[in-house]
């Protein structure tokens, strides 16, 4: 009998672990670290962004160009999780809920992250 075929984005498991350590890189790629993307993400990732011209990102690509955008603008935000991330096991899910704090005059936004975290020790994640 052969075993079946892994599939690379099955849920991995959510330990402590990968999920400080994808908060960390999360983090980092959200605070102006854009070359981070292409090791955090993959291609069917969306990441929605109500603020300014920027507008939505689909794929590490265009996350990073996101990011790239949102650090050039005379006040890049600086995002920082809000709470305790939100974590499904069964299905993979992790959600940041998020804060941003404009750097000139201190106004807040905030929202959510959710990743559908994969591939080995949850290193790379899909983004709703």
């Amino acid at each position: 009998m052969s075993s079946p075929i892994q599939d690379p984005w099955r849920p991995t498991a959510l330990t402590p672990t990968t999920i400080e350590d994808l908060y960390h890189r999360w983090m980092q790629l959200r605070n102006r670290r854009p070359e981070l993307a292409v090791d955090l993400v993959t291609g069917d990732c969306a990441l929605f962004s109500g603020a300014g011209k920027v507008g939505d990102a689909h794929g590490p690509s265009e996350l990073a160009d996101l990011i790239e955008q949102q650090a050039e603008t005379d006040d890049p935000p600086a995002f920082t999780i809000h709470r305790q991330p939100v974590v499904d096991p069964a299905r993979g899910h992790v959600a940041f809920l998020w804060t941003a704090e404009t750097r000139a005059d201190g106004a807040l936004v905030g929202g959510v992250d959710l990743l559908d975290v994969g591939g080995p020790a949850g290193s790379r994640a899909r983004g709703h």
